[in-house]
């Protein structure tokens, strides 16, 4: 875990489907929902996301969380679809408010709709 830096994400490759590092909120009961400047998870895209044959490709994002930081993680509600094409070096692709009701721990799950040739991401938790 990197939860000094809250990073997900630092420049890793996204060919098939990837974790990121797991973020320890602290507490189940956490409030980074509700803060005057909402805590949000951003991810940007390093170097462009490509599968061979076009540029870029149909991926899932999910925000998912576990009671344990080793245990079964569930997926929340907060998810969202990259279509293909989007995904070119620099584009932010994913930026949402860290809502309330989730468990203890935390990661994202990337995952290509194909196997991919190219592409990193990189992601954090921000404060705005």
């Amino acid at each position: 875990m990197i939860d000094d830096k809250l990073i997900l994400f630092d420049g890793t490759a996204v060919l098939t489907a990837t974790t990121s590092t797991v973020i320890d909120l602290v507490s189940a009961t956490h409030n980074l929902g509700k803060l005057a400047h909402q805590a949000r998870i951003v991810l940007n895209v390093g170097t462009a996301w490509a599968n061979g044959t076009s540029a870029g490709t149909a991926s899932t994002i999910e925000l998912k969380s576990s009671t344990t930081g080793g245990g079964t993680f569930v997926t929340s509600p907060v998810y969202m679809s990259v279509s293909a094409g989007t995904a070119v070096a620099g584009y932010s692709i994913f930026n949402v408010g860290i809502p309330t009701g989730l468990n203890r721990y935390i990661e994202i799950l990337i995952t290509p709709a194909a196997a991919m040739t190219a592409g990193t991401v990189n992601g954090y938790i921000d404060v705005y």
